[in-house]
């Protein structure tokens, strides 16, 4: 199953692509609405392998889902893996001027 989805954003792509990038400003927003976050030891903290094991409360149940940092595009794209017990998938950001 492939689902897509697009948002037209007014700011500079530089400023898009920091903000998607800026992993301690998303570690504790998500430890704000109750996700626990953890670096797992044997991945790099920034860069393509980066990863983060994170616990949260959906459908009643627990998931736990590793999620890693497979690629990055200066200033067009971020690629993640997402891998969990009953699921698992691709989340690929991919960023572009309008015009």
């Amino acid at each position: 199953m492939k689902l897509t989805g697009k948002t037209d954003i007014d700011a500079p792509i530089d400023f898009l692509y920091r903000t998607l990038n800026d992993h301690a400003t998303w570690e504790a927003e998500a430890r704000q609405r109750g996700v626990e976050v953890e670096r797992p030891a044997d991945m790099p903290l920034a860069g393509p392998g980066a990863g983060w094991r994170i616990r949260l409360p959906y459908r009643g149940k627990v998931r736990k889902i590793l999620v890693r940092l497979d690629g990055l595009t200066p200033e067009t794209r971020v690629d993640y893996t997402l891998e969990g017990q009953s699921m698992g998938g691709t989340l690929v950001v991919e960023l572009s001027r309008r015009g």
